[in-house]
Order: C-alpha cells, then sequence, then structure tokens
C-alpha cells in the first residue's frame, strides 16, 4: 500500500499531554451553599427526632428562612407559616428549629430528576413528617 501526501497540505504532529494549568488549580469561584438551588434536604428535630425531606429549586437560603419563619432579604423575623410540616411540628413539639437541623442531602439541576430523587430520599429516610411518600411517581418496569 502506498501513502500518498497532498503537496499542498503540510501535517503536523502535535502531543498534547493531560497535564494542564486548569487540572492543578480551581479558576471558579465556589458558590455559597445559600446560594445552591435545586437541592434536597433533609429535617431532623432535636427533641424527638421526627424528620422531615424536602426539595426546592429556588436558593437554599430562602427555602430555610421559610422554615425558620425569617425574612430572607432581612434576616429578621417573619410572620410563621403554619401549614409548613417543619413550622407545625416545632409548635406541638415544643422544639426550636436552627439552622443546625437542616442539611442538604441531594443536588439536581433538572425539576424533574430533582423530583425522583427527592421521591428516592423520602423512601431511604422515611420521614414522619412528610404528607406524603414520594414527590413524583416511581415506576418500574421488568
Amino acid at each position: 500500500m502506498e501513502l500518498r501526501t497532498n503537496p499542498c497540505c503540510k501535517v503536523r504532529i502535535v502531543f498534547k499531554s493531560s497535564n494542564r494549568l486548569s487540572s492543578y488549580f480551581n479558576f471558579k469561584d465556589k458558590q455559597p451553599t445559600s446560594l445552591t438551588s435545586g437541592v434536597i434536604y433533609h429535617y431532623q428535630c432535636s427533641r424527638c427526632n421526627s424528620a422531615y425531606v424536602g426539595k426546592t429549586v429556588r436558593h437554599y437560603e430562602t427555602r430555610l428562612g421559610e422554615h425558620l419563619s425569617l425574612s430572607p432579604l432581612t434576616g429578621k423575623p417573619v410572620k410563621p407559616f403554619q401549614d409548613w410540616p417543619t413550622m407545625s411540628h416545632s409548635l406541638r413539639c415544643k422544639s426550636d428549629i436552627s439552622r443546625d437541623h437542616f442539611k442538604i442531602i441531594g443536588h439536581e439541576k433538572n425539576d424533574f430528576l430533582l423530583k425522583i430523587k427527592e421521591s428516592l430520599m423520602i423512601h431511604k429516610y422515611n420521614p414522619d413528617l412528610n404528607d406524603r411518600h414520594e414527590s413524583t411517581k416511581l415506576y418500574l418496569f421488568n
């Protein structure tokens, strides 16, 4: 087999290393947890160990402020919304809710996938404060 080359083209072979400067340094700033959106969070009551699993597509700080009855803009107390499971539970249990009782347990940018992950976490943690057993129906096929 004969190898022919085109006389009007110059072929250069370039070797590329996987060791790039970007692999040694993180050039992007890390986003604060409070500004993270698309998260699944877990609440655990410090007094009776009741639990709640929820999701938000908004900033985590905004949703946390709702649970804590704090304004997300000023951080000052606002009138509590008693229909939230965590708020109504704290009134029944006579326990205080703080940021330490919440933790992020999952992330997802797509809202549908976020609902699926929330449903899986509800099944995993089996929280007693959730009013439903899943965020979206989960179907298994054989």
